[in-house]
């Protein structure tokens, strides 16, 4: 099955954020300052997306070496993966890579704008009523809609041309996790509505109809569904495959883009006709997976601990 509308996972992955960041914090007193909550987040986010961010860079180095018509200059690599360090996009439109505000990782637009609308939460919109949230979610949904009609999909927010649709984004599947928690429904025991919502959401990306009417449905009525739905239902114990999913989610999201980079190069070097075929592709998610389990496990954890203790103060 392939995953046609996979970018749209992103905009699953503001609502949760949303979703869970209300649930930790919204009644939380005293709530931590605004640069406590930076750290806390920054602490979060920047391990696995820094190291993301240097396997792309080497990457994109040593492709500079052996096809450098193809590839971005020298100072250009470097000073781009200078500003995505800190999660800050970059500011011209290079050779290769045009547009693109994180070439060296991809994904790493979206926790940009994860971080921003984190902080922004926290400075000003967790103070408002819910009815000013929805406000402000329904103008994100306007400015995402007028984009997605525009370019004919709702992959928005990775480059230039794109960036104020991110924006909107951003900002409707954010406050939209936060409005759904605020109104979520009563928890029962059950494993049939989880797996339920798992089995819509992976049909949702799937599905092959490449329309912008499709993806704002998706985005704007059966995400929202699928979150109070998946919120509505625990297991009501431990249950150890999604515990190993949970683990792993964010570690291969933060790097498979430059591990398939540099996986799909070395097969393209090595294949005669420069080609492979698509089982190859897909067989190189076991691998991906291996790797980001082993990071998470032995550096993403133990990055965090160590900044957790040296900027936080906790044990």
């Amino acid at each position: 099955m392939t995953v046609v509308h996979g970018y749209l996972a992103v905009d699953f992955f503001f609502m949760l954020s949303g979703f869970v960041l209300a649930h930790a914090y919204a009644e939380r007193f005293p709530r931590p300052t605004i640069t406590r909550f930076a750290l806390i987040r920054a602490i979060r986010l920047l391990p696995m997306s820094v190291l993301g961010l240097l396997l792309g860079t080497a990457y994109f180095l040593m492709r500079l070496k052996v096809q450098p018509a193809a590839s971005d200059g020298l100072m250009q690599i470097l000073g781009a993966s200078v500003l995505n360090l800190a999660l800050i996009p970059k500011l011209w439109s290079a050779g290769a890579t045009g547009g693109e505000i994180f070439p060296a990782d991809g994904v790493l637009w979206s926790l940009s704008f994860e971080f921003l609308i984190n902080l922004i939460w926290m400075a000003a919109l967790i103070r408002l009523k819910s009815v000013t949230q929805v406000v402000i979610a329904i103008i994100g949904a306007a400015v995402m809609a007028y984009y997605v009609v525009v370019i004919g999909n709702a992959n928005l927010g990775w480059n230039w041309s794109t960036y104020v649709g991110g924006m909107g984004r951003t900002a409707f599947g954010f406050i939209m996790g936060i409005v759904i928690w605020r109104y979520k429904p009563i928890v029962q025991v059950s494993w049939v509505r989880p797996v339920f919502a798992v089995v819509l959401l992976v049909l949702a990306l799937a599905i092959p109809i490449n329309a912008p009417l499709y993806d704002l449905l998706i985005i704007l009525l059966v995400f929202p569904a699928l979150i109070y739905l998946a919120a509505s239902a625990d297991f009501g114990v431990e249950n150890g495959t999604v515990k190993f999913l949970a683990d792993i989610s964010y570690p291969v999201y933060a790097v498979h883009l430059p591990i398939l980079m540099a996986l799909s190069g070395m097969l393209k070097r090595f294949a005669h006709d420069g080609s492979h075929p698509p089982a190859v592709v897909y067989a190189l998610a076991i691998p991906i997976i291996a790797i980001a389990w082993c990071l998470g496990r032995w550096y993403e954890l133990p990055a965090r601990r160590w900044l957790g203790h040296r900027l936080l103060g906790r044990g």
